[in-house]
């Protein structure tokens, strides 16, 4: 589904600064929609992060041209253009715990709408707008989230080229030029950022039902750059516009995204954490069987006593090599049957279609995109 997106209109025939200045001077706007009251936030600027739930409206009236390497690289004047920046997502429902919309088109005929509308000025034909960020987002029920992450920060993560992977408590995030890549557990971030809002706009109880659904929840994002999204849609030395932007495409692309972060084998990444997958995984390696008893009595004492622990009595140089090598060949020491034989191991890849996804368009949303589905 949908998230965070950022388009720029064609050339504006009309002078909006005024109506654009106005509109962000008023920064919360109240107003009715058919499917409830709305509270909008107006800025103007680029929004800070995927959690923020403001509108920014940025009238663009420079463009960076270069040529041959940034060393000719050249600002020049433009007409202006309007570049609207929001989690759609937030804009129809006032939250993004779950049911986005999944049809790009629709969703941009919706809001240009709505912009147009506040703006008290027409702006032009939605299809004609260009886009530099789209964020597709997939999310999952899973009740043993923490567990799960703890598995992932014992896999080894690609580091070539520009590609590094950063793993916290219940986040694993990647960035490069093309796209940003993060997982992480809805229900801190909901709680954190959207929780009071949710309450003052739609009670207490819509927003404690929400964060109750997304303490359970895994989020996957992919936000796709503008090089990305080029790269996607075949288009060379120009802009991608919103009429050549394809749903399959994008749910496509994050699924190519996650394999790349995660590592999938088949149906779940390459992850080894249960007694009988460890000893096999070794004995396949290249290591030498001295070795790879070594490997396996580490193992068994860091999924027993936990790293800490093997760390105090294990020499400096033995504990970090095998470390190291237990990462490389896939192999986790955490939520083992070896640490607690009636423990399920969670091993388990976020995928859509698979019985964890919590994918869809909630009513308010299908009701939302109704006309403008209609109208194509």
């Amino acid at each position: 589904m949908l998230d965070t997106i950022r388009i720029i209109s064609p050339e504006l025939t009309a002078d909006i600064d005024g109506n654009v200045k106005a509109l962000c001077n008023k920064q919360r706007v109240l107003f009715d929609t058919e499917t409830g009251e709305k509270e909008w936030e107006f800025f103007t600027g680029e929004i800070s992060k995927t959690w923020d739930s403001r509108i920014g409206l940025k009238l663009i009236t420079e463009k960076l041209f270069i040529q041959n390497g940034m060393d000719s690289a050249m600002v020049h004047q433009i007409s202006p253009r309007l570049q609207v920046e929001c989690s759609i997502h937030k804009c129809m429902m006032g939250h993004n715990v779950w049911g986005g919309p999944e049809d790009f088109k629709a969703s941009i005929a919706w809001l240009v709408g709505e912009i147009s509308y506040l703006l008290g000025v027409p702006l032009p034909d939605y299809l004609a707008w260009s886009v530099p960020r789209i964020d597709w987002t997939e999310t999952f029920k899973v009740p043993n989230l923490r567990e799960w992450f703890a598995n992932l920060k014992h896999m080894r993560y690609p580091r070539t080229g520009e590609r590094k992977v950063t793993i916290r408590e219940t986040t694993i995030d990647c960035s490069t030029s093309t796209v940003y890549v993060k997982l992480y557990q809805k229900e801190p971030e909901f709680r954190h950022n959207d929780y009071f809002k949710v309450c003052r706009v739609m009670g207490k109880e819509v927003a404690n039902q929400l964060q109750t659904r997304a303490s359970e929840m895994l989020r996957c994002e992919v936000e796709f750059r503008a090089r990305k999204l080029k790269q996607l849609f075949g288009v060379v030395g120009r802009d991608v516009y919103v009429a050549e932007i394809r749903d399959n495409v994008l749910r496509e692309a994050w699924g190519v995204e996650m394999g790349k972060i995660l590592q999938f084998d088949g149906s779940v990444p390459r992850l080894y954490c249960d007694t009988p997958s460890v000893l096999k995984r070794l004995m396949q390696s290249a290591h030498s069987t001295r070795m790879q008893k070594s490997l396996m009595s580490t193992w068994q004492m860091f999924s027993a006593v936990g790293e800490e622990q093997v760390k105090q009595f294990c020499p400096k140089n033995t504990f970090s090599t095998h470390k190291r090598l237990l990462k490389e060949l896939g192999i986790s020491w955490s939520s083992t049957d070896a640490m607690l034989i009636d423990k399920e191991v969670v091993q388990w890849a976020p995928r859509i279609g698979c019985p964890e996804h919590d994918g869809g368009e909630s009513p308010e949303v299908l009701a939302i995109l109704h006309k403008h589905r209609v109208a194509m």
